[in-house]
C-alpha cells in the first residue's frame, strides 16, 4: 500500500479505541437487572406493565424481545445523546465525513437504544403510551443483529428494568 493511500486510513485507526472509551465514559450500563439501592424498579424478574409474564427472559434475542415490547404497546425512547453515547465524543465530526458507518446510523435505525460500550454491551429504552414508566434493557452482542431471527441473532437480553420517568419528562418523547 502507497504511503499517500495509508495515511488517509490512520483517523479511521483511533475510531475503535474512540468508541469503546468514548461510548464507556459518556453513558455507563448497569450490568444487571438489580434496582439501585432505595429504588423500587422491578428487574428482569417481573414483565413490564402489558407483557404477558414469561413472555420475556434473559438470554432471549433482542429482535424477540423488541417485538414483544412492541406488541405490547411499548414504544422506543430515543436518546438525544444517543448519537456521541454510541460514537463517542467526536460523533459529530467523523459522521458528518464518514456517514456511512454502521455507528453513526444506529441511532436512526434502532430508534430505542441510547447507549453502546466498546465491548458489545447497549442499552435500550421504551416508554409505553403515555405513562411515566421507562423500560431499560440491557443486551450483548454484536449491534448488527438488532433485527435479526430469534436462531440467527447473537444481541441478546442481559436484563432490563423498568422505572419512573426522570422528572420533567411525563408522558413526552424526545424529538
Amino acid at each position: 500500500m502507497e504511503l499517500a493511500t495509508m495515511k488517509r486510513f490512520i483517523p479511521l485507526l483511533g475510531f475503535p479505541l474512540a468508541l469503546a472509551l468514548g461510548a464507556c465514559q459518556a453513558h455507563p450500563l448497569p450490568s444487571s437487572g438489580t434496582p439501585a439501592p432505595g429504588s423500587s424498579a422491578p428487574t428482569h424478574d417481573s414483565a413490564p406493565t402489558n407483557v404477558a409474564q414469561g413472555a420475556l427472559r434473559p438470554g432471549m434475542a433482542y429482535g424477540s424481545f423488541r417485538k414483544q415490547m412492541l406488541d405490547h404497546g411499548w414504544r422506543p425512547l430515543p436518546d438525544a445523546k444517543c448519537l456521541a453515547n454510541v460514537v463517542g465524543g467526536n460523533a459529530q465530526k467523523l459522521c458528518s465525513s464518514h456517514p456511512e458507518l454502521a455507528s453513526c446510523r444506529a441511532c436512526t435505525e434502532i430508534p430505542e437504544l441510547s447507549a453502546c460500550s466498546g465491548d458489545g454491551h447497549c442499552q435500550m429504552q421504551f416508554r409505553h403510551g403515555d405513562a411515566d414508566d421507562v423500560m431499560r434493557a440491557n443486551t450483548f452482542g454484536p449491534l448488527r443483529d438488532w433485527n435479526a431471527p430469534a436462531g440467527q441473532s447473537q444481541l441478546r437480553i442481559t436484563s432490563w428494568q423498568v422505572e419512573p420517568a426522570p422528572a420533567g419528562t411525563s408522558g413526552t418523547t424526545p424529538h
